[in-house]
């Protein structure tokens, strides 16, 4: 129900993460290599939006690994904008402690092909971006800059 929210999941063990108080769950990679082949595969990929817009996939280790996206969109398909994303690299991966604001749980969603899931040897790295609640990442021209926003659905009650 809406009021408990738990981890029952003994294989994807990790750091906790709350956020508004309540406590969630993201997919837990095993180990930064996991974390890497698993961004490079054309997966659907699980991360965490911090306070400060940064984008982290964590590890059991409590190390987290940023992502980055691109500034602009590569394409829109049906509505949906597929942002080019990159493994930030860093010599020393950042270690995830309760200091940090996890804001958004999030799902990287790879462009399909025209055969489903791309191949990972074909892949770009182009993923459409949705957080636990709902909002998506959109170009905003007007503004010149990436916005995270409830979808434009016409009609919608929000």
């Amino acid at each position: 129900d809406d009021e408990t929210v738990n981890d029952d999941d003994q294989n994807n063990s990790g750091p906790g993460l709350t956020v508004n108080g309540r406590y969630k769950d993201v997919y837990i990679y095993e180990s930064v290599a996991n974390a890497r082949e698993c961004f490079n595969s054309g997966k659907p990929i699980s991360c965490v939006m911090l306070s400060n817009k940064s984008y982290w996939m964590m590890t059991k280790d409590s190390t987290m690994l940023e992502i980055q996206p691109s500034i602009e969109p590569v394409c829109t398909l049906c509505g949906a904008a597929y942002f080019h994303w990159v493994i930030e690299d860093t010599d020393e991966p950042e270690t995830y402690s309760e200091i940090h604001d996890v804001t958004e749980f999030c799902l990287l969603l790879p462009k399909l092909g025209p055969k489903g899931l791309p191949e990972a040897d074909q892949f770009d790295h182009e993923f459409y971006f949705i957080t636990h609640t709902w909002k998506e990442m959109i170009w905003n021209a007007s503004k010149n800059m990436r916005e995270i926003t409830l979808p434009h659905v016409r009609n919608a009650v929000y």
